[in-house]
């Protein structure tokens, strides 16, 4: 990201020397701008990109979905779970929509999860489910480091139910009773989902 504003500045720098020798070429001699009118235009040009993420950062809390609508477009319904029991974050739309998850789940919560339609082990392993939110450089998500404050997940019941309501991946984490029979307990700990790639 840090690269790619880097690039953006020295663009719209570009365009605004451009835009400065232009002015200054094709003005006649007595209205030609001062020197301190063409550096406004170059900096001003350099700032776009800043302002723009500027402005990006300080809309997208209005259009972003809340964690209780993200969560019912994961499994097609609400949850009586509160938000402040709950994180999401999202990326892209459609065939590459990506949808990531904790949740700190009540008796019910934990009653409609465990009982998805075709729920089953899975072959992921914790260390590359761990690795799907690190890659993405989430603070929140699980580790299997002790000494990381908060997430520590040191081993968990890895389930699927691909396919379900038409995401090609659906990745559950259980961090509680690992290798137990389905717990029912209100204390239960974070279970962490992935979700990705719906067919729309």
């Amino acid at each position: 990201m840090a690269l790619g504003l880097l690039i953006l500045t020295g663009l719209f720098s570009a365009l605004g020397a451009l835009i400065g020798l232009v002015w200054l070429f094709a003005s006649p001699r007595q209205a030609r701008p001062k020197m301190k009118t063409l550096a406004v235009v170059l900096f001003g040009c350099a700032s776009i990109p800043f302002v723009g993420l500027t402005a990006m950062t300080l809309l997208s809390p209005v259009f972003q979905k809340s964690d209780h609508a993200l969560y019912q477009e994961v499994f097609g319904e609400g949850t009586t779970v509160p938000e402040q029991s709950m994180l999401f974050d999202d990326f892209g739309q459609g065939r590459s929509r990506e949808i990531y998850m904790r949740i700190y789940p009540d008796g019910a919560e934990l009653e409609y999860l465990f009982s998805l339609p075709s729920l089953r082990a899975s072959e992921t392993t914790l260390s590359e489910f761990i690795k799907r939110g690190e890659q993405r450089g989430f603070t929140w998500w699980m580790t299997s480091d002790p000494d990381r404050l908060g997430g520590y997940c040191p081993s968990a019941r890895m389930l699927e139910a691909d396919g379900f309501r038409g995401w090609k991946e659906l990745r559950i984490a259980d961090c509680s009773d690992a290798g137990s029979e389905f717990p029912t307990s209100t204390n239960h700990g974070p279970i962490y989902v992935v979700a990705w790639h719906r067919n729309e």
